[in-house]
């Protein structure tokens, strides 16, 4: 059986004990700068802007293509797809829409769902939408986007992994850019 003891100099753990802060091989050396090649730059502005916002893109985010036939089928102007900003999320389990846009893109509420925070769950909304992103050529219609707000992170739309799983997402870091393929 193992024990633990503890005193200023030593953790012990057995009969194997180590100084605070050396390595079972020897001493760990100390932390190098990053040397920077000539001619190259020290930040790169696109990479950190991935790093620090994300995978951020524009959209157009609609009713799905069936609600659109509907209405025109029965000589009905049908609700105009409507330009929003996307975050794709990979951690995220579910895709969202923040209500306002919900509401301006004339989406139609088909069930609730409860959606974890941390504050606890709380019974959304969610809305069937057709989410287009012009820039991949990616068009996926009736998609579920739960309603949730996202004023704060600064985007209308959450596309987590439900909209994952329909694409190949490609995320560089190193030359901050991604890219998605159907």
């Amino acid at each position: 059986m193992r024990t633990a003891a503890f005193d200023r100099r030593r953790v012990w753990l057995g009969q194997v004990g180590l100084r605070l802060g050396e390595a079972p091989h020897g001493p760990v050396p100390a932390p190098q700068p990053v040397t920077v090649m000539p001619g190259k730059k020290e930040e790169d502005p696109q990479v950190e802007n991935l790093a620090l916002h994300g995978a951020r893109l524009p959209i157009e985010i609609g009713v799905p293509d069936s609600v659109i036939e509907y209405y025109k089928s029965r000589g009905l102007e049908a609700p105009q797809r409507i330009q929003a900003t996307a975050l794709i999320d990979s951690g995220a389990s579910i895709s969202g829409v923040n209500p306002s846009i919900a509401r301006a893109a004339k989406l139609i509420q088909t069930r609730s769902v409860g959606v974890s925070g941390v504050i606890g769950t709380e019974l959304r909304p969610v809305y069937t939408a057709s989410v287009i992103i012009p820039e991949y050529d990616v068009h996926l219609d009736a998609i579920d986007l739960a309603g949730v707000e996202l004023s704060q992170q600064g985007v209308d739309v959450l596309l987590g992994r439900p909209f994952l799983k329909f694409v190949t997402l490609i995320y560089e870091g190193r030359s901050g850019s991604f890219s998605l393929h159907t």
